[in-house]
Order: structure tokens, then C-alpha cells, then sequence
């Protein structure tokens, strides 16, 4: 859906919150420029593009609660027409994500689907659908993996909360393009809602079950339209309290978050200065080295007799 928005002083931000009295916590996104950066990077095609989107909006999602400053990334590795996807989010909030897929087959899945939306087996295929940690130097990365196993990136990051963590999870994702005085941009809006283990402390008592609370909570978060998710003059805050004022929601501080790369010139001469002379001449083309960085495509050029000095 697309509607012509002013974004002036919009702030892409994660928002943690809560249900009162229940063990059920959440968190709200909205991504603007964030993922309008990181997606006009590449150009990608459309159907490419909302899925980049997705997990990007996910991955922030999981991001925030991190403990450390370190990364979160979340991967897809597939045989389907798109055969990569990455979204990192470094705490405490900077985020990239880039896509590999073969141009042709993307176009034909998008003909073939003939207007509907592509879903995960149509656009990525058979594959793993992965969560990576890493905490730093001198540290052990965790990596979770599941089946690529659903219609959608949603479903696919649930299949992994119930697997792994054992944590009832459920999440709704939108990715749109909208209109605005500066022509189209891109925007994401998110809502994850996850049923803890039962701690009883500080909780005040209510009348309804835990599994009533959950099983309400659930589907009036399924009410939300995608409009309402990526609608830049309806805040997080407001959409919350729509959604769940009746049950007492409590919105605590959010993360901003900010599209940046790791990469840079220094960064990458330390990467080609690792690899032999024999290996770096296999580099050069016309008398230089060239290396593109996937996330930001930013290009870097090296003179081959100034590596490994």
C-alpha cells in the first residue's frame, strides 16, 4: 500500500514493552531511513527488497536485547532464486543487510506469482535460516539453526524461538514503499510479542490464565494491518496502546537505530595483506585490486605492490 507521508523528523527506533501483570514482553520497530539506506545501496528488485526489509526488521527486533556490544546477524542460505540474505545489527544500534540472487530466476518467480506476494519457498527455496551471536574477541559465536520451514521470514524466526529457545513467539512484519515530498522511500515497521516462562515475581494478580492473556495477546496483535505498521505518522507508542491498552501495555525506553558498515579502507588492506602474494595476483585486474564491500558497495582500490608490506 502506498500513501504520500510526510517523515520530517522521524526517528527509527526500537521500542521495548510489556503486557501488566502477564508474562508476555515485546518489541515495536520502525525503520525509515534506516532501511531506505540500506535497500537503495543495492537497488534491489522489489520482491528482493521486502525481504531484505523483513529480516533486517526482525534482526533489530532480537538485537536490542542484547546484553553486549556485539553482533546479532541473521542469515538465509538457500537454492531458491535468492540464495543469501543477511541482516546484522551491532549493538547497541547500528545496522546493514545485503542480498545475493540470480537476477533472471527472480524475475520469473515474480511473473509467475502473477501480482501475489512471493513466499519463502517461491523466492528462497530449501535451505537454513540461521541466528548468529558474536560477542566479540576471545569469545565463542553461537549459531542457531533451523529449516527454512514456512510461507514467511516471520514464521521462519518463530520455527527458531520454538526449537532453540524454547520461547512461544510470534511476529508480524510489513515492508513498503511510500510517497513523500522527496520521492519514494523505503519503510518497515515490525511487532514481536514473546510468552516467558511463568516467574510470578512482581506480577499482580489477574482473573485470566497465562495462556488466555497469550492466546488474546496474540490475536489482537494479528489485527494489525500493514498500513498501521509502516505509516510513519503513527508512532509505535500510538499503535501499541491501540492494540493493547486494555490489557495494560507499559512502553520502556527504545534504541535508536542508525544504517552504518563495518568496512573501510584500512579494514580491508588488512584483509588482502592475509593472503599471499600468489593469492592477491589472482586479484588484479588492469594493473589493480578492486574490492566492493556486499553490505554498503562501497569500492575500494589497491595497488597490488603496496599490499603485505
Amino acid at each position: 500500500m502506498s500513501a504520500e507521508l510526510a517523515t520530517d523528523g522521524i526517528v527509527d527506533r526500537c521500542l521495548p514493552f510489556e503486557i501488566d501483570g502477564a508474562d508476555v514482553r515485546g518489541q515495536a520497530v520502525r525503520l525509515h531511513r534506516s532501511i531506505d539506506q540500506v535497500l537503495k545501496q543495492h537497488e534491489y528488485p522489489a520482491a528482493v527488497s521486502i525481504f531484505v526489509g523483513e529480516i533486517l526488521s526482525v534482526a533489530v527486533m532480537l538485537g536490542v536485547s542484547l546484553k553486549f556490544n556485539g553482533r546479532l546477524s541473521l542469515q538465509t542460505k538457500s537454492d531458491g532464486p535468492v540464495s543469501m540474505v543477511v541482516a546484522d545489527f551491532f549493538a547497541p544500534g547500528m545496522v546493514r543487510a545485503y542480498a545475493r540472487f540470480d537476477e533472471a530466476k527472480v524475475a520469473e518467480a515474480v511473473e509467475t506469482a502473477d501480482g501475489k506476494r512471493l513466499t519463502v519457498p517461491e523466492l528462497l527455496g530449501k535451505g537454513q535460516f540461521m541466528v548468529v551471536i558474536d560477542q566479540g574477541a576471545d569469545t565463542e559465536i553461537y549459531q542457531g539453526i533451523v529449516a527454512l520451514e514456512g510461507d514467511s521470514i516471520t514464521q521462519c524466526a518463530e520455527t527458531y524461538f520454538l526449537q532453540s529457545e524454547q520461547i512461544a513467539t510470534s511476529l508480524k512484519v510489513a515492508v513498503s514503499e511510500i510517497f513523500t515530498g522527496e520521492g519514494q522511500s523505503w519503510t518497515a515497521g515490525a511487532i514481536m510479542i514473546q510468552h516467558l516462562p511463568k516467574s510470578g515475581e512482581g506480577k499482580k494478580e489477574r482473573e485470566d490464565s497465562p495462556a488466555e492473556i497469550w492466546n488474546r495477546i496474540n490475536i489482537l496483535m494479528g489485527t494489525t494491518e500493514d498500513h498501521e505498521l509502516t505509516d510513519p505518522s503513527l508512532s509505535s507508542e500510538e499503535l501499541l496502546y491501540r492494540l493493547f491498552n486494555e490489557d495494560g501495555v507499559r512502553a520502556f525506553e527504545g534504541t535508536d537505530i542508525e544504517p552504518d558498515c563495518t568496512c573501510g579502507e584500512e579494514k580491508v588492506r588488512g584483509v588482502l595483506d592475509g593472503f599471499d602474494a600468489a593469492e592477491r595476483n589472482h586479484m588484479v585486474v588492469d594493473g589493480k585490486i578492486v574490492v566492493t564491500c556486499e553490505f554498503c558497495n562501497s569500492t575500494y582500490d589497491f595497488d597490488p605492490g603496496e599490499l603485505g608490506k
